[in-house]
């Protein structure tokens, strides 16, 4: 029998975003028979887990047709033992182990974040004041080969011991190492709250936040075994959907909440309060269960650090992380879609012969005179404003030369492309089509343009983004670099988006580009190419409208000589490069005037950052990277990037 209820808005699915409009009706849950059972499987009990708790509490689970049993294990390795045997299908938990069987061909995979920074602290037995106190001291940790193990090894660094100075022990997890610290079996432990609370109270020393040694270290994710996950795909996006709902109660909802906590964690409900604020106040967990990068490359990194993975092992987003589960998942109120034109000029054609034309063949001739008043030099802008952004600002997308704002849209293989990763990630987003390009239009050659439009065959746009030495027009002898990341069965996609372009239009872009920002911005601008020139110039005269740029294979950028750019300190900028620039002499003649430029902005007091992708292990990014089959980790980056600038 199934249960209806009526829901006051219909969504409906637009690619990748859901715009919220008229009444339905939904099936709130099925019957119990039906129902598929899951057992999620966590590490001891921690506020990291009050979102599943209230999950379950609130009946989430049961209307997602979920019946959900939890799991608690006390080390990592049993747990993961659950998953790759069938005993559990979801874990929340650490994600090294899961790192190092996806990296030996393993099936485990990171499907979502979940503690994306560490709520420790540093807990003592009473004699220990200092950190330097620590050496012949026994700590307790999760496990030799997880999480706590590596973090202490770093905070016993940081006293100015040697790892060597103290005992590491496996103990468990957070509620065995209070245990044993109370028993006096373990000198010093890592505990999250509300246990440091209880530690402190009891006079047991606190010798500060982990996370003031560590600041960026993905705790704990959602795993699974991706072989059980693509075979029951609905069933982990609707966990992933109720896991998210759970997250959104705890926030909107504190008090209920605590009573949850209380009851999970075996603490009063003040201390499960505190704990639920504390985890709010310092953004532990991911508001939409999203992956921190820069805390999952620190996880990595320290894999390397204790040999665990081999020296020239390079971090592959790709081979660790399966996010289609987690992008189903997040549905996307949309307030607002639409596109206007802005910027351009009225030019009055005038001595032109007329003409009979004849627009269709079965059409009858017509007179045309082409003399009169022509609009030209706009900029086409579509847009996308949510319902409830959560970033402060929109970012607005500038295109390369010869594509228009559908290179943000979808990739030439069919995957998401920016655009929907930036909504996702909470973004209003404006996305152009400039000047002479696309549905902006262009405009008559020599009489309005000055010159006539520039066509670019395949050969060349093969070359020229970098996906190899060698294009033919069968397919199967076009010779790409090795590991390129360019989905290159793909290209003749790409090569549709194609559009002519007009060179000598800088100055007449650049006012259309002055027009949009005025009505559009403060923004960030993401670009690429040519259009990240015009970012550049942007930020330089607009430094109160432009709050970021980044810059993607930026291949021009404003002349150095007698310039001061130390308006630009206003405006951090990242300029992101890809792959095999040093097999081209035309790309290393524009590296090599944009390194002139960063280093001008550089000594003038700029926020600029230069991130060469190969010289931190990510290789084969071609001048397309957002449409390279690692899109997502790169566009990760910019937002990893963004979201620090808002929290200056």
């Amino acid at each position: 029998m199934l249960k209806i209820r009526k829901l006051s808005r219909k969504i409906f699915k637009v690619p990748s975003v859901f715009v919220i409009l008229f009444t339905c009706i939904s099936v709130a849950s099925f019957s119990a028979h039906s129902a598929e059972i899951l057992n999620v499987a966590i590490v001891s009990r921690t506020v990291f887990y009050a979102p599943l708790w209230i999950a379950l509490n609130q009946g989430y689970l049961e209307e997602e047709n979920i019946r959900a049993k939890i799991d608690v294990f006390d080390n990592a390795e049993k747990l993961n033992a659950a998953l790759l045997s069938g005993q559990s299908q979801i874990s929340i938990s650490t994600p090294e182990s899961v790192i190092l069987n996806a990296y030996t061909g393993g099936p485990l995979r990171i499907i979502a974040g979940n503690a994306k920074r560490l709520p420790h602290f540093i807990i003592a037995k009473p004699e220990i004041k200092r950190l330097d106190q620590l050496k012949g001291a026994n700590v307790g940790v999760l496990s030799i080969h997880e999480g706590t193990t590596y973090l202490v090894k770093e905070i016993v660094k940081s006293a100015g011991l040697h790892p060597d100075d103290v005992k590491i022990s496996a103990v468990g997890g957070a509620p065995s190492r209070w245990k044993l610290l109370r028993e006096g079996k373990i000198d010093m432990g890592l505990q999250p709250f509300p246990l440091s609370y209880e530690a402190e109270a009891l006079g047991y020393s606190n010798l500060g936040a982990v996370s003031t040694y560590i600041p960026d270290w993905q705790f704990t994710s959602v795993n699974v075994d991706d072989r059980w996950a693509r075979t029951h795909e609905q069933t982990v996006v609707a966990f992933l959907r109720a896991l998210k709902r759970g997250q959104d109660y705890m926030d909107a909802h504190p008090d209920i909440a605590a009573d949850i906590a209380a009851t999970e964690l075996q603490t009063s409900k003040t201390l499960a309060a505190r704990a639920l604020s504390d985890t709010s106040r310092l953004s532990i967990l991911d508001a939409n269960l999203n992956i921190s990068r820069p805390g999952l490359q620190r996880v990595f990194a320290s894999l390397k650090d204790t040999t665990q993975l081999p020296d020239d092992a390079s971090l592959d987003f790709d081979r660790i992380l399966d996010l289609r589960f987690l992008r189903q998942s997040q549905e996307i109120a949309v307030k607002d879609l639409g596109s206007f034109f802005v910027g351009g000029e009225q030019k009055v054609i005038t001595g032109l012969p007329t003409r009979e034309v004849r627009y269709a063949a079965a059409a009858p001739p017509l007179k045309l005179d082409p003399n009169g008043t022509y609009q030209t030099g706009q900029v086409y802008v579509e847009f996308t404003r949510l319902m409830r952004p959560r970033a402060r600002m929109p970012v607005l997308f500038l295109n390369g030369g010869t594509l228009t704002g559908a290179m943000w849209k979808t990739t030439p293989d069919g995957r998401p492309g920016w655009e929907s990763f930036f909504l996702h990630e909470g973004y209003d987003t404006y996305l152009t089509d400039g000047v002479g390009k696309g549905r902006a239009s262009w405009s008559q050659y020599p009489e309005i343009f000055p010159v006539a439009p520039i066509f670019r065959p395949n050969e060349e746009t093969w070359s020229l983004l970098r996906i190899g030495p060698h294009y033919a027009n069968d397919q199967k002898e076009s010779k790409a670099f090795d590991g390129v990341k360019f989905p290159v069965d793909h290209f003749e996609d790409l090569a549709k988006e194609g559009v002519p372009r007009f060179a000598g239009l800088d100055d007449v872009e650049l006012k259309s580009y002055e027009a949009l920002i005025d009505r559009v911005c403060p923004c960030a601008i993401i670009a690429q190419s040519s259009g990240a020139y015009f970012a550049l110039l942007l930020a330089e005269r607009h430094p109160d409208l432009i709050k970021a740029v980044a810059a993607v294979e930026l291949t021009a950028a404003p002349p150095v000589d007698a310039r001061d750019f130390s308006v630009l300190k206003k405006v951090p900028q990242l300029l992101l490069w890809g792959d095999n620039q040093q097999e081209f002499a035309s790309w290393r003649r524009i590296r090599t005037n944009v390194d002139a430029y960063a280093d001008a902005v550089k000594k003038d007091g700029g926020n600029l950052q230069v991130i060469d992708l190969p010289s931190v292990g990510i290789r084969g990014n071609t001048h397309q990277m957002m449409m390279d089959k690692n899109s997502d980790q790169i566009a990760g980056m910019i937002s990893d990037w963004l979201d620090k600038l808002t929290k200056q």
